[in-house]
C-alpha cells in the first residue's frame, strides 16, 4: 500500500497478515495522521482467495476509485480514499505467504479486467500458447466486428451479437444483453438465449451480485466455481451458476448496459480468457448499439421532417388554392355586370313577348308558346341566381344555409338538367338511401355544385354514357356526413390530371369548350360548407366524385 496523497505521501506498507485495519488508531496495521479519518476507519481483508475492503461505518466514509463503497472486492491499482488520504493498493505490497492462488485452488474466484487493459494484455502475451490465444481472440473479434456493423437495427444488432457470442465462446451456456434505461438507473433486458434452446425472455437470469460490481467498477468481472466456494451469493446458488462472465457494453464516454454470459456446467468454466474475448467485445458492441441507437432516432426525425414538410407543403398548396379562389373571385366581380345586364334584357322581352301574344296563349294551337316563355324565365332567373353566387363568391362570407334532405335537393337539380341528360342519351340510374340526416346547406350553391359535376360528367362522356348518382351514411374522423357520389362511364383521368382537376382554369377540354372554373369554384364552394370532396379515377374506367356534407344532426326522407 503506497500512499500517493496526503501527509505521508511517499509512504509504503507492506501487508505481510490480513485482516488489515486502516485508521487514526496506532493499534491499526495502516495508522493515518488524518484528523478526518475515523479511529478505526476500513478493514481489508481476505475473502474467497480474493482481498476486499469495508468500511467500518466511518464518520466520513471511505471511497474506492472516487465511488463511496460499504464492502466490495480490491484489484491491483485500485485507489482508496480515506478523509484527505489516498492510498494505492498494490499486488506487490503484499507477502506472498498471503497472496491468493487462483490456479492452484478450486474455491470461488472473482477476477475483473479493464477494458484499457486489453491491449496491454495482448502486448505482453509472450509464450507460444497466450500469443495463439491472442492471435484467436483478435480474429474473433475481427469476425463480430464484420457481424455487428451490418446491420443499424438495434433488435438485430443485438441478436446477432448473443448468436456470435454463442459461436466464438462455446463454454458459454446462457447468455443475455441488457440495456440501462435513458436515465441509466435501471437494466432493461433485450435478449436472454439459451445455447440450442432459443430465447428465454427471463430478465432474472442473471447474477445481481456481478451486474452491481461491474456497473460501479466499470471491469468485466469473471466468478468461476461459485458453487463450490462458502456461502455464494442468493442469485448464483438460485441460478446454479458455476462460472459467469459480465462485461460492460460501453463507449468513450459511459456504460449502456451489461454482457451477462455463464455456464452451469462444473465442466465447461469460462476462463479468463473467455472474460478477456467477452469484454473486447462489449467495448465493440457497445459502440456499434449506441450508433444503431442514435441512427434510429435519426431516421426517426428523419421521417417526423418528412411529415411535417409534407403537412407544410399541403398547407402551401391550400394557400395556393385560396391565393387562385380569390383571384376568381376579383374576375367573378369584373365581368358578372357584363353578363346580368344581357341577361335582364332577355327578362325584360320575354315579358314583353307574354303581354303581346297573352290572348293567343289560350289557344290549343299556341298552348306550347307559354312553356317556351315560361323555360326562358326559368333559365333567366336561375342563371341570375348564378351570378348572385358568383358575387358572393367574390366577396365571400358564410352560406345561407337551411335544413334539407340531400335526395329531395338532388331530385330536384336532376329535374331541372332533364334536358341535356336527354340530349346526350344519358342513362341515369340514382340509389338514394333511406333515413339520411338532414344537411345544413345554401341550397343555390350545393345546386351549382350538383349541376356543374353533372355538366362534366355528360361531357366528358358525349353519348350514350351512364351517371349513377348515390346517397349515403359516412363518417371521417369520428364525424357524421352525407355522402352524395356520382360515377360515370367516361375516359377517365390520370393521376396527374386528378392532382390538378379543382386547379382555377385547368380544363382536359379542346380549347374554346370550357374555363376550368367549374371544379375549382365547386371545390370552394363544399369546402366554405365544411365538406369534402375528391376524385377517385383511371384511364378508361370513367371517374366517381364523391362529396361529403356535414350532417345537420335530424334524420328526414
Amino acid at each position: 500500500m503506497t500512499i500517493t496523497e496526503g501527509l505521508d505521501k511517499g509512504r509504503t506498507y507492506e501487508l505481510e497478515q490480513m485482516p488489515v485495519h486502516i485508521g487514526r488508531d496506532p493499534h491499526c496495521e495502516i495508522c493515518l495522521p488524518d484528523s478526518q479519518s475515523s479511529r478505526t476507519h476500513a478493514v481489508i481483508r481476505c475473502a474467497n482467495s480474493s482481498f476486499e475492503i469495508e468500511d467500518l461505518k466511518s464518520r466520513n466514509g471511505t471511497r474506492v476509485n472516487g465511488v463511496p463503497i460499504e464492502t466490495i472486492p480490491l484489484h491491483d491499482g485500485d485507489k482508496i480514499t480515506i478523509g484527505r488520504t489516498t492510498l494505492r493498493f498494490s499486488l506487490e505490497c503484499i507477502a506472498n505467504d498471503i497472496r491468493p492462488r487462483a490456479d492452484e485452488t478450486h474455491d470461488s474466484q472473482t477476477i475483473s479486467l479493464k477494458t484499457d487493459e486489453l491491449v496491454r494484455d495482448w502486448a505482453e502475451s509472450r509464450d507460444i500458447e497466450a500469443m495463439t490465444r491472442a492471435k484467436a481472440d483478435l480474429e474473433a473479434l475481427y469476425r463480430v466486428g464484420r457481424i455487428i456493423n451490418s446491420t443499424l437495427e438495434v433488435s438485430i444488432l443485438i441478436s446477432q451479437l448473443v448468436s456470435t457470442i454463442f459461436q466464438e465462446l462455446q463454454r458459454v451456456g446462457r447468455c443475455s444483453i441488457h440495456l440501462l434505461d435513458d436515465e441509466g438507473d435501471g437494466l432493461r433486458c433485450v435478449a436472454s438465449k439459451i445455447r440450442g434452446g432459443g430465447d428465454t425472455h427471463d430478465a432474472q437470469s442473471i447474477s445481481k451480485t456481478i451486474v452491481q460490481q461491474v456497473l460501479r467498477e466499470k471491469r468485466a468481472v469473471l466468478t468461476y466455481d461459485a458453487m463450490s466456494g462458502n456461502g455464494p451469493s442468493d442469485s448464483i446458488a438460485e441460478l446454479n451458476i458455476h462460472s459467469a462472465i459480465c462485461a460492460p457494453l460501453q463507449t468513450q464516454e459511459r456504460i449502456i448496459g451489461i454482457i451477462h454470459a455463464d455456464s452451469t456446467n462444473p465442466a465447461e468454466r469460462l476462463t479468463k480468457e473467455d472474460m478477456r474475448l467477452l469484454a473486447a467485445v462489449g467495448a465493440y458492441a457497445g459502440v456499434a448499439i449506441e450508433n444503431a441507437k442514435l441512427y434510429g432516432q435519426l431516421a426517426r426525425d428523419k421521417g417526423a421532417l418528412q411529415r411535417a414538410n409534407e403537412e407544410l407543403r399541403n398547407a402551401q398548396q391550400l394557400l395556393i388554392q385560396s391565393e387562385k379562389m380569390a383571384a376568381i373571385g376579383q374576375l367573378a366581380s369584373g365581368v358578372v355586370h357584363d353578363v346580368k345586364t344581357p341577361m335582364m334584357v332577355i327578362m325584360g322581352y320575354a315579358h314583353i313577348i307574354r303581354e303581346k301574344v297573352g290572348p293567343l296563349l289560350s289557344d290549343a294551337d299556341h298552348r306550347d308558346l307559354n312553356k317556351y316563355i315560361d323555360n326562358i324565365e326559368e333559365s333567366v332567373s336561375h342563371t341570375d341566381k348564378v351570378i348572385k353566387g358568383l358575387l358572393e363568391f367574390a366577396k365571400p362570407g358564410k352560406p345561407s344555409t337551411v335544413h334539407i334532405n340531400v335526395n329531395d335537393l338532388l331530385r330536384e337539380t336532376l329535374e331541372f338538367l332533364r334536358a341535356p341528360l336527354c340530349n346526350s342519351r344519358t342513362k341515369l340510374t340514382t340509389v338514394f338511401a333511406d333515413g339520411l340526416p338532414a344537411i345544413s346547406v345554401d341550397v343555390n350553391q350545393i345546386k351549382q355544385v350538383f349541376i356543374n359535376i353533372v355538366m362534366n360528367a355528360i361531357q366528358a362522356m358525349g353519348e350514350k354514357g351512364s351517371l349513377t348518382v348515390t346517397t349515403e351514411r359516412a363518417e371521417r374522423d369520428g364525424e357524421s356526413f352525407v355522402g352524395i357520389a356520382f360515377t360515370d362511364t367516361g375516359p377517365g383521368m390520370t393521376e396527374d390530371q386528378q392532382s390538378q382537376i379543382f386547379d382555377p382554369f385547368y380544363t382536359t377540354k379542346a380549347a374554346g369548350e370550357g374555363t376550368g372554373l367549374g371544379l375549382s369554384i365547386t371545390y370552394s364552394i363544399v369546402k366554405n360548407h365544411g365538406g369534402v370532396i375528391e376524385v377517385k379515377s383511371s384511364p378508361g374506367q370513367g371517374a366517381t366524385f364523391r362529396i361529403l356534407l356535414p350532417s345537420a344532426g335530424d334524420s328526414q326522407s
